[in-house]
């Protein structure tokens, strides 16, 4: 015989551990409430930054900037867009298309990773990706 809880929200009777009609309505309060403390996170899901982020991705044509960087051809399925200034070290440019290269997750991680260890021979490398994209489509 099934147990049946009443949910003190709606009054709905449901079985389970949560009630399936409150819950996914809890989990966005919950959500919205992450978004809200979290300046850069808030960032991230302004119209602005979905702007500057489409005209990157529209302007570089999808290819992956930094597989350019070494003559590999690549068009990204599902595109990250890299700032080439980190958002820490310069927030000015945060919202500037100049700033920002289209890249795979995977180059995107590798790309974190260089930067670590040579910053200087990962930005000749995006130069040299940007450089390449103009030379073969204009």
């Amino acid at each position: 015989m099934a147990i049946f809880k009443r949910c003190n929200i709606c009054h709905d009777l449901y079985q389970g551990k949560y009630c399936p009609v409150c819950r996914p309505k809890q989990q966005k309060a919950a959500q919205r409430k992450v978004l809200e403390n979290n300046k850069h996170t808030r960032a991230y899901h302004s119209r602005l930054w979905q702007k500057c982020r489409r005209n990157a991705i529209v302007r570089d044509l999808g290819y992956d900037i930094w597989l350019l960087g070494i003559g590999q051809v690549h068009k990204c399925t599902r595109p990250h867009v890299h700032h080439i200034k980190e958002r820490d070290e310069a927030p000015e440019l945060f919202y500037a298309v100049d700033n920002l290269i289209t890249v795979t997750k995977k180059s995107h991680e590798e790309i974190h990773r260089l930067y670590l260890i040579d910053k200087e021979g990962a930005l000749a490398r995006i130069r040299n990706g940007q450089h390449e994209l103009r030379r073969l489509f204009g």
